[in-house]
């Protein structure tokens, strides 16, 4: 019978303990909590499971270690065996959230970290980022990144890594369900609004928004208007239906979590008044407070123990309002775009539908960028492809809408750049469209 040997190399933080297998007809195991050191392997001990040649539940074989960080998470590694059936091909991987009875023909959730070699000897890596599902749950991602590692409490915010929203009001059906022969597959960046959005752990929101004749403001993109939910229903009613009403909705239930909108507003011209109003009736209280470009940024700890939760950045410069009381508070806490929170896009690039040129242009504002190394100031990567109304057949081809841009983009974001070293030391938000809870917590995971 061939057999299949597994090396494990320890990537993680934690001193990794074996605790017992089952399964299979593994042989040579160790004794139980024997333990791989982080940054070591397991030397010259191996594992080995038999290869049956059928897939069947009695062939399924797993691996059970834990790691101890606050407290000792269980994970399992699996054996995939080549299969008479078209099951696919021999893998190994971990899979955090394992059924460690698994039913004949059913696969665990992920198969991570894995690589084969024709002489049937299978290695797996083990991160931070595998491990870290057990334990965190992307809806209160940093109360637990908190509890995990307590050093992210001295924190200044920019240092944290944020899934975010492009466009990240486009979610709805459009009151202008046409335009110009633009359909709502044209526009459209995700499925939920932004209470679902904030449950799924983004924490970062590009918000357009535009003055309507209803006297409300509504989230645009581009020339499609009213794409999302209104921004409130006045001046100091905000439903559950509404922008603010789910994001006050969110952070009442989860006190400790902390967002970034970021605004930009067309048609503003007579309504920033009105605009700001509405803003701080809401949310004032929750505001953190701009600390001025020379000052440093606050940090988790500081802004859980006062209590605020989101951040506000806009363009100062043209979107003050010119009522004295109104305009007092937006110079203290709203933050500026342009100091505070830059970033790199060009349609060139972004409209190329090439991924290789959206993440160069990203890496080459990263290395003329020093704020980048210190991490003292908030910058975005958008890590999402443009539709261009400049290709042909931009209105007609599906192939043009962000959702099906999204499916190139997201993969290549989850599997090229969570796991690039730069990326992990330097970047900052990390925005894209129709993100997943899966890419959410690789993101995430790049703070452990």
């Amino acid at each position: 019978m061939t057999r299949t040997v597994f090396y494990i190399q320890n990537d993680t933080s934690f001193k990794i303990s074996y605790k017992g297998s089952s399964g299979s007809d593994w042989k040579d195991l160790p004794s139980e909590n024997w333990t791989i050191e982080p940054g070591s392997n397991s030397g010259n001990h191996t594992f080995s499971m038999g290869d049956p040649g059928v897939f069947e539940s009695d062939h399924w074989g797993w691996l059970y270690f834990t790691f101890v960080g606050d407290k000792e998470i269980p994970f399992f590694v699996y054996g995939l065996v080549k299969s008479e059936k078209d099951f696919g091909d021999y893998g190994a991987g971990l899979s955090v959230n394992g059924d460690p009875k698994p039913r004949s023909q059913s696969f665990p959730r992920g198969k991570i970290g894995s690589s084969y070699s024709s002489d049937n000897m299978i290695s797996i890596t083990l991160r931070d980022s595998d491990l870290v599902g057990e334990d965190m749950s992307v809806t209160t991602w940093l109360t637990d990144l908190t509890r995990i590692k307590p050093d992210v409490l001295n924190w200044n915010l920019a240092k944290l890594h944020y899934p975010g929203s492009h466009d990240a009001g486009s979610f709805g059906t459009p009151k202008h369900p046409a335009i110009l022969g633009i359909t709502q597959e044209n526009w459209q960046c995700h499925d939920e609004n932004f209470y679902g959005q904030l449950k799924k752990g983004i924490r970062y929101f590009d918000l357009r928004l535009r003055y309507e004749d209803d006297n409300r403001f509504w989230p645009r993109h581009g020339i499609a208007h009213q794409v999302g939910d209104a921004l409130a229903e006045n001046d100091h009613e905000f439903p559950n239906d509404t922008l603010l009403g789910q994001i006050l909705q969110f952070i009442k239930e989860h006190p400790f979590e902390f967002l970034i909108v970021q605004l930009d507003f067309d048609n503003a011209e007579g309504k920033l008044d009105l605009f700001w109003r509405t803003v701080f009736n809401a949310v004032q209280g929750r505001l953190l407070a701009y600390p001025g470009d020379n000052n440093p940024v606050p940090t988790v700890r500081q802004a859980r123990d006062d209590g605020h939760q989101i951040i506000f950045f806009c363009d100062k410069n043209n979107l003050r309002p010119s009522d004295s009381n109104l305009a007092s508070t937006f110079d203290s806490h709203i933050w500026p775009s342009s100091s505070m929170l830059q970033g790199p896009w060009n349609q060139e690039s972004w409209g190329s539908l090439d991924p290789n040129k959206v993440v160069h242009d990203i890496n080459s504002f990263m290395n003329k960028t020093p704020e980048t190394t210190s991490r003292t100031r908030f910058w975005g990567a958008q890590c999402q492809l443009t539709p261009s109304f400049g290709n042909e057949g931009f209105s007609k081809n599906p192939s043009f809408s962000p959702r099906v841009l999204a499916g190139i983009m997201n993969p290549f974001t989850a599997n090229n750049l969570t796991s690039n070293v730069t990326w992990k030391r330097r970047t900052s938000i990390i925005s894209g469209d129709f993100f997943t809870e899966d890419l959410v917590l690789k993101i995430v995971s790049m703070n452990l």
